[in-house]
């Protein structure tokens, strides 16, 4: 009787790979982006169908991004080769990303930095 109920609880705490990644992507997208929430009802009042709309849509749009990424991540052809990877390229895509962030910042508030030295 007592491995009955073990088979019963193992069942229900399994989940498959796509109900997995649909959690882990309303995790993503719910919980760590609370602030990216908290501006956007903030900002956006929802007064009428439209912008309704176009909140759902915003929901919907990083859902499915999400979703994709983290279904790329556990696909076999993409997963092992960056298991393999060693550190010190990563190390290079992590610096390339983080110049080129800085580099964007830069370009994009250049303006503001140019006022200050006139």
């Amino acid at each position: 009787m007592n491995s009955n109920n073990q088979d019963q609880t193992k069942h229900i705490l399994k989940l498959s790979g796509g109900k997995l990644i649909i959690i882990t992507s309303l995790y993503f997208e719910i919980i760590l982006n609370l602030g990216l929430w908290r501006s956007v009802i903030k900002n956006i009042e929802v007064n009428s169908p439209n912008t309704f709309i176009f909140f759902v849509s915003i929901f919907i749009f990083i859902f499915i991004g999400l979703y994709l990424i983290f279904s790329l991540l556990i696909w076999p052809k993409i997963y092992k080769p960056i298991l393999i990877l060693p550190r010190r390229i990563i190390m290079i895509i992590y610096l390339f990303f983080g110049f080129a962030s800085t580099f964007a910042y830069l370009i994009l508030s250049w303006s503001k930095i140019f006022l200050t030295f006139e």
